[in-house]
């Protein structure tokens, strides 16, 4: 179809075409030669030293096989790749978020794929419809040696393992003969695939065992492995088989703990609703649990630190090769890249990515409130008011208590030292050289509760003691009771704790207690008899950066859990804890890497055990949890979950084409593919697919025996059912999906991508050493142009590369540019031939021509001021949780326009400070947005891109990036020490119909996030 319409066309095959064996010639297609790679990778890692006049790269094989694939300059690549599970892989969305424009096969795909933030652009696929017709059924039987007068039902699929579901149709269709004992004289099922596995197909099932083991052998025909693998079946012998049918048919054990933010909790303890971490160190819902009957092996992978995650061998694990790492490194550099990997592919020595949890929770200006009358929240019983205590106090708490270091503090040591009851209240227990210690805990139990503590002596030991049952009482409620029930509190593990006050005190509190430090090998050690404490405190440690280790031995007959923390962390640990003088020795190793979000750990030891020796039992239970956005969760190793349907389902149009009606699953594109057309099969079974990195969808075997015997029943009845899907069927492919309806889709974005630039100048000055990308959008007002680009290169001193994005400008700014480029070599420069849809279309376009880490986004409409780009940058490179930095807008006369962004109750954008003195405002504050005339982003968070959903100019999409970016874990900081000038809307306002866009804009948004915890 391309040759057609006047394209030349090159074919990349594995040795020759395996469709027709070679003979692309007839179509007029160069067919290029591959080296190794068994999909083509070889072949496009060679793209700049190839010498043709290629455009456009079309890849039609699954896009994940090239495993995060970058297309070099020049390269205009399209993934015309298969989309069929909900949620799409990791793996594919890495390969798609590299660049090159998504084309998606179907609706289900362009929705799922916006789901992962990936835009894309929906063309289908097309048939023939001068090969695939309705013909003459009687005839197509006897061309291909079937039974004439048969009630025939047909697959037409390759035999690739359990993803076609061959196994449960072979199954279905035996327990259809036994529903209908008179189909066994006239009933046949035709397989058009390759019934065997083979060298090249190790993954298929050997089908004829199958089919004599359920003893319908009679009633299979197929095509013989001559034809179908060896000369193979031709176009018009494959609508033959359509014609000739009467229809076409096409985990972890639940003692594994999974990581939440009330701590490490066993996986068959989880419910639909709670909250799991996931691989991105953020908390997600678990949308379902699942839970299958399990014979098989179960792989235990232990890690430094104690830690092991028991999984059957194809659940994958986030993982890297050990010779991938950056040799000497504390922190995993960009050059480490961990990828999904089989559990029974991680071997000794590899690394796996321990989660380092980050939950969305409150921040450090807390209280602890627990309603009113206390007397009534507490539920004391009266009579135990005046007898439990010796010493009885007459006193009632406060209402609340703000959270800070010392309340935090006091909590540790209850953990390390101290115990409540109702007859004592709540008393510490110290050595007596803990004198300072003690009148700690008495300065903040007075300060916090208005109780006074009593310090007494004992032989070595010096008590603290609290003669408050109701204080007791809230300790017990708290954090336990008794040494072997003492817990963190539930809304401590959701505290963020961003500035670090609160959680260090909570751990310095605990360690004073019942740390103890060893000179001999600069360990750090926490013990306790409690195994929810213990687990507790790795997650609390882990929080604030360190990678504890976690032991379990007995001691005098009781368990007891030992807490260390050591290596080339100790020298910070030491300076949290405030203990001086400990002479810690310098490591010059590390095992255990930090990188953002968590650690890189190595695997110490793989053992592979049968399902009895790990459970004691043959057939176990294993779980998996199906978790919103990220599909994948933490224990604290990150694994991901493990979807059947089709990309597009080729074969189902091409039947409906011939007048064939389809039984098919109702899951992924079919339903859209099939119309009327058919009759549904519910999905119902989820199986772990061969990526490892999502699930399928099965139809169960009941179903599809029912849709059998409904079938055989109307041909029986003469096939009324049949002809009417039929004909619905076949008006419902031939509205949609010919090449007359689909080429025009193709051609648009052939097109469409040759015409997006008209004129592109690259830099031509090398990258520098901290250089920052600049994407300035200018639409015409030249003016407003050359003050901006003047007060870039007067108040910036950090180097930076600027990419000019001209939106189809025709007021001299080519001509502007053209002369600038000859005075400066650090900007790049795109025209674009028509004039774009808004600025969202603009900046992305610019993004794909950004070479750095740090992009910043500015209006053509900005003036900037000295150190406005150094203190973002320090800012930014300040935590690496941060995505966006905002900057404070001034307006002309110098009084603030923006300082930060908030929400009203109706859930619009309000800009905080305007109006207000310059000096004002000069904080540096975590905000919900930033105004995007001007802002810092951090090129991982704008991934992929702004969204072009807003109308034209009409505004939000800035917002919209802060909301998505805050969503996937990132921060949004305002920084008010660094500041420009905005006329705002100088552009944009000029522009006819501004106010039509602006609201339109607005629905849009409010559409999207109205009514969401995000905007409140």
């Amino acid at each position: 179809e391309c040759q057609e319409c006047g394209y030349k066309v090159f074919g990349e095959f594995e040795g020759q075409c395996p469709r027709c064996g070679g003979e692309c010639q007839r179509y007029v297609i160069e067919v290029l030669p591959n080296n190794s790679g068994d999909h083509g990778q070889d072949w496009l890692n060679k793209w700049n030293l190839l010498e043709g006049p290629f455009d456009t790269v079309i890849f039609h094989y699954d896009a994940w096989v090239l495993g995060g694939f970058r297309p070099p300059e020049g390269m205009r690549l399209l993934w015309y790749s298969p989309v069929d599970h909900s949620p799409v892989p990791p793996p594919l969305v890495n390969t798609l978020k590299g660049g090159g424009t998504v084309v998606a096969m179907s609706r289900f795909a362009e929705e799922e794929l916006k789901k992962a933030g990936i835009v894309s652009i929906y063309v289908p696929h097309a048939f023939d419809p001068s090969i695939y017709h309705p013909g003459d059924r009687i005839e197509a039987r006897k061309r291909l040696e079937l039974p004439e007068d048969c009630f025939l039902i047909a697959c037409i699929a390759r035999n690739t393992g359990p993803r076609k579901n061959l196994g449960n149709m072979l199954r279905a269709f035996r327990d259809f003969l036994k529903i209908m004992p008179r189909a066994r004289e006239n009933a046949f099922l035709f397989l058009n695939t390759n019934v065997t596995a083979g060298k090249d197909n190790p993954r298929g099932y050997n089908l004829p065992e199958i089919w004599n083991g359920l003893g319908i052998a009679q009633r299979i025909k197929y095509t013989h492995p001559f034809f179908y693998e060896g000369i193979g079946f031709s176009e018009g012998e494959t609508a033959d088989a359509y014609r000739a049918a009467d229809w076409t048919i096409l985990c972890m054990p639940g003692r594994q703990k999974v990581l939440t933010p009330k701590g490490l909790r066993e996986i068959k303890s989880i419910k639909a609703g709670d909250l799991v971490f996931t691989h991105k160190s953020v908390a997600r819902r678990v949308g379902k649990v699942f839970v299958r009957p399990y014979a098989g092996q179960i792989i235990t992978i232990k890690v430094v630190g104690g830690y092991k995650l028991c999984v059957t061998p194809e659940h994958p694990v986030l993982a890297m090769d050990g010779y991938s790492l950056t040799q000497g490194a504390t922190y995993a550099t960009t050059k480490d890249r961990f990828v999904w990997k089989k559990a029974k592919e991680v071997k000794v020595g590899d690394y796996v990515f321990v989660v380092r949890p980050n939950p969305a929770g409150n921040d450090g200006s807390n209280t602890i409130t627990w309603g009113a009358p206390p007397r009534k929240t507490l539920q004391i019983p009266k009579n135990t008011q005046r007898t439990c205590l010796r010493r009885s106090i007459d006193h009632i708490l406060p209402r609340s208590v703000t959270v800070d270091g010392d309340l935090m503090r006091l909590m540790g040591y209850y953990l390390a030292e101290g115990s409540a009851s109702l007859k004592n209240g709540v008393i510490f227990s110290l050595n007596r050289t803990e004198k300072a210690l003690a009148d700690d805990v008495a300065q903040i139990v007075k300060s916090k509760f208005g109780v006074e503590a009593f310090q007494s002596t004992k032989g070595s030991k010096l008590f603290v003691r609290v003669y408050s049952k109701r204080l007791a009482i809230l300790f017990t409620q708290l954090m336990g009771r008794g040494s072997h029930r003492k817990h963190l509190p539930s809304w401590v593990m959701d505290i963020k704790d961003e500035r670090g006050k609160l959680l260090p005190e909570l751990v310095r509190g605990a360690f004073s207690g019942d740390g103890s430090f060893s000179a001999r090998n600069d360990t750090f050690d926490y013990t306790t008899v409690s195994r929810r404490l213990a687990e507790d405190m790795v997650i609390l440690l882990m929080r604030i950066g360190f990678y504890p280790h976690l032991k379990r031995y007995k001691r005098n007959g009781r368990l007891e859990y030992s807490i260390r923390v050591t290596g080339k962390q100790g020298i910070k640990f030491a300076d949290l804890l405030k203990w001086d003088n400990l002479h810690l020795k310098p490591r010059k190793g590390q095992r255990v890497r930090k990188m953002y979000g968590g650690f890189l750990v190595p695997v110490t030891e793989v053992r592979v055990q049968s399902a009895k020796k790990y459970s004691g039992k043959p057939v176990m239970k294993v779980y998996n949890l199906s978790v919103e956005d990220d599909e994948s969760f933490a224990t604290p190793i990150a694994t991901h979950n493990c979807s059947l349907g089709e990309g597009f389902g080729l074969p189902l149009i091409e039947s409906l084409a011939c007048g064939t009606p389809v039984i098919y699953s109702d899951f992924s594109s079919c339903p859209e593919v099939v119309g009327p057309g058919g009759l549904a099969v519910e999905a119902a079974e989820r199986i772990p697919f061969e990526l490892s990195s999502s699930f399928q969808w099965l139809p169960s075997t009941s179903q599809i025996t029912r849709r059998l015997c409904q079938a055989y029943e109307d041909w029986e009845a003469g096939g009324k059912l049949r002809d009417e899907l039929g004909e619905k069927g076949r008006r419902h492919v031939f509205q949609n999906y010919t090449w007359e309806r689909v080429m025009p889709l193709w051609l648009k974005l052939l097109e469409g991508e040759k015409e997006a630039e008209e004129i592109r100048l690259p830099a031509t000055a090398p990258r520098a050493e901290g250089e920052v990308d600049i994407i300035l959008i200018t639409h015409n007002h030249l003016e407003l142009l050359t003050k901006c680009v003047e007060s870039l290169y007067e108040n910036t001193t950090l180097p930076f590369h600027l990419v000019i994005g001209d939106d189809h400008t025709i007021d001299g700014t080519h001509e502007y540019v053209q002369n600038l480029r000859a005075l400066r070599g650090n900007i790049t420069y795109i025209r674009q031939k028509r004039k774009a849809k808004g600025g969202a279309e603009v900046m992305n376009i610019g993004l794909k021509h950004c070479r750095n880490d740090l992009i910043v986004s500015m209006n053509n409409d900005i003036v900037v001021t000295k150190g406005w780009l150094e203190e973002a940058v320090r800012v930014m490179e300040s935590d690496r949780e941060i995505g966006i930095v905002g900057m404070k807008f001034l307006y002309p006369d110098g009084k603030i326009q923006h300082a930060g962004g908030t929400f009203i109750k109706s859930g619009l954008p309000f800009h905080l400070g305007i109006g207000e003195p310059r000096e004002t405002h000069s904080e540096i504050r975590e905000v919900s947005w930033v105004s995007g005339p001007c802002v810092l982003i951090r090129r991982r968070c704008l991934e992929p891109g702004w969204d072009e959903v807003y109308d034209s100019f009409g505004g939000h999409e800035d917002v919209d990036l802060c909301l998505r970016a805050r969503k996937q874990g990132w921060k949004v900081v305002y920084c008010g020490k660094s500041e420009v000038y905005h006329l705002e809307g100088a552009t944009v306002m000029s522009m006819p119909n501004f106010w039509r866009m602006h609201l339109r804009s607005r629905e849009i948004f409010l559409s999207r996030w109205g009514g969401t915890r995000w905007v409140r």
